[in-house]
């Protein structure tokens, strides 16, 4: 009967830990936003001296997560420029920037959206 017993109790946690995984987020859904709003425009990164003086340059695919308020909840590289000091001056601008929460069906939900930040030195002519 003892394994009997441990068969039956397994399901049990299996069960309730996947009620427990889908009844975690609130009952609003996250979207992915493809053009955020801010509530004051985003200062760019300062481009680190260091990287300037070596000519290194690349793209940071930056991830925010933000609640139903526009707060940051996450921020991560996707993908890093290949350069440490890019994706840390790319994460140091982005963590400053205030989001406007995104809206759905009238209500304010959680939203995630990839942002690529640019660090390029050729001069525009």
């Amino acid at each position: 009967p003892r394994p009997e017993t441990l068969a039956a109790a397994r399901p049990a946690v299996q069960a309730g830990e996947s009620r427990q995984a889908v009844a975690s987020p609130p009952a609003p859904q996250e979207v992915f936003s493809r053009a955020p709003s801010f509530l004051e425009s985003p200062r760019p990164p300062i481009y680190p001296s260091q990287a300037r003086r070596r000519n290194q340059q690349g793209v940071v695919l930056v991830e925010v997560c933000l609640d139903d308020r526009g707060a940051q909840r996450e921020l991560k590289v996707l993908r890093s420029s290949g350069v440490e000091s890019l994706d840390r001056a790319a994460l140091e601008a982005v963590s400053r920037w205030r989001f406007r929460p995104e809206t759905l069906n009238g209500r304010t939900v959680p939203s995630r959206v990839h942002i690529p930040i640019e660090f390029a030195l050729t001069a525009s002519r």
